[in-house]
């Protein structure tokens, strides 16, 4: 008895290191965010999202935006800065 407990602690701490190296170490972080991410991270909808972030794309401004195939891109570092300035 005393053993299977001892086998059960074990893989429980295994378990649970395993699970703590998935949570705590993500393998990348992401560098571009899609319009759907701006919507919800402003809290806007869908239409005032794409939006903002068209006009962004033409100006350059407040945050970076491009271009793969049809998918609207936008630079995580240059958004999150955006945030940053306005104060969120």
């Amino acid at each position: 008895m005393e053993r299977m407990t001892q086998m059960l602690q074990k893989q429980t701490q295994n378990t649970n290191n395993e699970t703590e190296r998935h949570i705590s170490k993500p393998e990348h972080e992401c560098l571009t965010l899609k319009v759907d991410a701006i919507e919800q991270k402003l809290g806007i909808g869908r239409s005032a999202a794409y939006a903002f972030v068209r006009k962004a794309e033409a100006t350059g401004e407040p945050f970076k935006v491009f271009r793969i195939g049809s998918a609207i891109l936008v630079s995580a570092k240059s958004f999150n800065e955006y945030l940053k300035t306005i104060g969120l």
